[in-house]
């Protein structure tokens, strides 16, 4: 009956004039937004990516995401508090190591490239996400400022399991025990990992270090591989999401005294916000104010940024 009712359809708008078939893609468009016609009705095996423009120039990415790539052409910027941050630590300096661990296609890597003074090592394992990543530093004329590494980064080495979603390309993410993909989306593929320490040497990397991590919850993991890497950054940004912290069975304590040990005062912001006037706190006052958000039920499945600095 489907199959009918579709062909029946299809065959009535087909003798529609013209201007009355605009008007119903225009009509879907608006209610289903163009990212999701888009994705489901312009991907095929002969288009695999979708280019966009905005301050960071041309970037491309998969077109079948419904999130990373249509944010970035819809507000021309991406992740503009963080990428902020990140330019201000390093503006005033000759040299300096940034490291972006779930670099995705890049979006945050190409501004902190574009300085012309700062060596990046971008870290991505899924292997679509990687090849837009290297079309788009090469693009953007900064790949020999750039190392790009298409592993994870874990507490251990080895090959473990990774979930990719067919909707987010942001969202792929290193399963756990207590992970519940209930989405039918995903599917998994296996990818290598080190722990960051074993991965990068850390006196081979010049000063100052700045290290962003986005990982969809591996965060915690990441931690507990790279303590001696992550606890020499002057500038470290990660995602914080209490309702992830628990999926995956971390102790967000381990977050709060690792920032405590190594970094004088930090800042709870959204990047999605939009905000452009961060204020950082002493680190006691942030990481209580972390500690409160993760026993919160209102906080939900709420992502917040987590700037640190020494």
């Amino acid at each position: 009956m489907k199959t009918l009712a579709k062909t029946t359809i299809a065959g009535m708008v087909g003798r529609l004039p013209w201007g009355a078939r605009r008007t119903i893609l225009e009509t879907l468009i608006r209610q289903f937004s163009p990212e999701n016609v888009f994705a489901d009705f312009c991907r095929t095996p002969q288009m695999r990516g979708l280019t966009v423009v905005g301050e960071n120039g041309f970037v491309e990415g998969p077109i079948g995401d419904r999130i990373v790539i249509w944010r970035y052409a819809a507000r021309g910027t991406w992740a503009s508090a963080t990428v902020n941050l990140f330019r201000e630590f390093f503006t005033p300096q000759t040299s300096g190591t940034f490291i972006d661990i779930g670099a995705n296609v890049g979006l945050s890597l190409l501004p902190i490239a574009k300085l012309g003074t700062v060596a990046c090592h971008a870290f991505e394992p899924e292997p679509e996400n990687f090849r837009f990543l290297r079309r788009n530093v090469l693009t953007a004329g900064v790949s020999p400022r750039c190392q790009l590494h298409q592993v994870a980064l874990f507490d251990k080495s080895g090959e473990i399991d990774f979930a990719v979603s067919a909707l987010n390309a942001g969202a792929h993410r290193i399963t756990a025990a207590a992970d519940g993909l209930e989405d039918h989306h995903w599917r998994t593929i296996k990818v290598k990992a080190y722990s960051l320490d074993s991965y990068l040497q850390t006196e081979k990397l010049a000063s100052p270090l700045g290290i962003k991590i986005d990982a969809e919850g591996g965060e915690a993991a990441i931690l507990r591989g790279g303590r001696n890497m992550l606890s020499r950054a002057g500038l470290l940004i990660f995602e914080f999401s209490p309702s992830t912290i628990h999926r995956v069975g971390a102790d967000g304590r381990e977050f709060t005294r690792f920032l405590r040990d190594n970094f004088r005062e930090a800042t709870i912001y959204s990047d999605d916000a939009g905000i452009t006037d961060i204020q950082f706190k002493n680190i006691e006052a942030a990481t209580a104010e972390m500690e409160r958000l993760m026993t919160d039920p209102a906080v939900g499945s709420r992502y917040f940024d987590i700037a640190a600095r020494k």
